[in-house]
């Protein structure tokens, strides 16, 4: 059985790039989809790694 990936990546206040991964999703989720799940994940601003806010896709 495949197994789908989608890795997210984003830049944080101190100009570092962070990754989330997420595993086990649709085999047809388009980019249009992964973005806008980006936009939401920055502007609900709930992951902070290490203190420092995500502020920008990458």
């Amino acid at each position: 059985m495949q197994e789908y990936k989608v890795v997210m990546v984003f830049k944080d206040a101190n100009n570092k790039n962070r990754s989330m991964q997420f595993s086990d999703i649709r085999p047809d989720v388009t980019q249009a989809e992964a973005n806008a799940a980006m936009d939401t994940i920055l502007a609900a601003n709930i992951f902070k790694p290490d203190g420092v806010n995500l502020v920008a896709k990458v």
